[in-house]
């Protein structure tokens, strides 16, 4: 019987990070490689240059927690030629892992909280024109970030931090404006706080997102994300999908522009969207369904699914799923009182 993936975990069921004292596990050198072995994870361990030549067949690999010792993104699509779909998560990483001199002919990459020895701070400049899947999750965005990937069709950026800077901004921007091709994209309430204070002082952002089909935002809907969320729906004129995930907010920190806070969001919150009378052309053609994830129940979330059920004049669903009751019960009772602007419109909760 031929092996064709494995996973393979060496922390013995504890959970365990960079500091600890005990050595992780070493691959041993593999003279003979496998064929047949097209899907490899591997957790907690060390990795070596050396041990790639034994998985040149691979397709799809996955690292997490490894501490990759001598070897590059390059050297990595190099030896495993046949290597497709890449994520590394929570890795330790060289320096300059991620910059490759040559196209690579990755379809699928995914990086999530990876460190090198200046912490999440590493340069990212790849060419990949066959990559259509590019998540970021945790990392830092700077000036060093180059993606070439022009048939990227799905994107998702969730940066954690407390903090932003003006190289953070500009570099979200350019990702933003390069791959204004996808059909996919996903922002959480870092990216959209940081697209609410570019808007007002740039006033107009040079990019569409005109085959954009699904928007995935992840918000708290405070106020300092509104702006952002308004605008990167105008931003989407196609859009038939949109999925919410309502989450606890985390408020930004903002160095440089701090002082100006009280100038950028100047309004009064609650009557925000009932403020927004410019056209949004995906809510006059294009929205059909809205997928909202909530449990908390804050007044925020009510005001925008009113405004999402009373505009989008082609929907024809919108989905709760919650684990309060009370809360889809107030949701389903605010929306019935409401007019919404499709005939066709049903509104359907989920509870898990």
């Amino acid at each position: 019987m031929q092996v064709t993936e494995l996973d393979i975990n060496f922390s013995n069921g504890i959970l365990i990070g960079y500091d600890v004292a005990s050595t992780p596990y070493e691959f041993p050198y593999i003279q003979q490689p496998s064929k047949s072995l097209v899907r490899l994870k591997l957790n907690l361990c060390n990795f070596l240059k050396s041990n790639l030549q034994a998985f040149c067949y691979l397709q799809c690999l996955c690292l997490k927690f490894v501490k990759i010792i001598d070897f590059s993104i390059e050297d990595l699509a190099t030896k495993c030629t046949m290597l497709k779909d890449l994520t590394i998560a929570c890795c330790f990483i060289p320096l300059n892992f991620m910059v490759c001199k040559r196209d690579i002919n990755f379809t699928s990459l995914t990086i999530i909280r990876c460190f090198s020895q200046r912490e999440s701070l590493f340069p990212i400049d790849i060419s990949s024109p066959k990559l259509l899947i590019f998540n970021l999750e945790n990392c830092h965005l700077n000036a060093k970030t180059n993606i070439n990937a022009p048939n990227l069709i799905e994107m998702g950026i969730r940066i954690n931090k407390p903090y932003t800077t003006s190289g953070h901004r500009e570099t979200l921007i350019k990702l933003l404006g390069h791959f204004s091709q996808c059909q996919t994209l996903l922002l959480n309430t870092w990216c959209i706080q940081v697209l609410s204070y570019e808007v007002n002082f740039m006033q107009s952002l040079a990019f569409s997102f005109y085959n954009l089909k699904h928007l995935k935002l992840q918000s708290g809907l405070e106020k300092e994300e509104l702006i952002g969320i308004s605008y990167i729906l105008k931003k989407c004129p196609y859009m038939e999908c949109l999925t919410l995930h309502f989450q606890e907010a985390r408020r930004i920190l903002w160095g440089d522009l701090e002082e100006q806070n009280h100038i950028v969001f100047d309004f009064e919150e609650d009557q925000y969207w009932k403020t927004q009378s410019s056209t949004f052309c995906c809510l006059q053609y294009c929205l059909k369904e809205v997928c909202v994830y909530s449990d908390s129940g804050r007044s925020s979330e009510m005001h925008m699914l009113q405004f999402l059920w009373e505009n989008a004049k082609v929907l024809k669903k919108m989905s709760l799923c919650t684990h309060q009751k009370s809360w889809g019960q107030e949701v389903k009772q605010q929306l019935s009182n409401s007019q919404k602007a499709s005939p066709l419109a049903e509104l359907f909760i989920f509870y898990f």
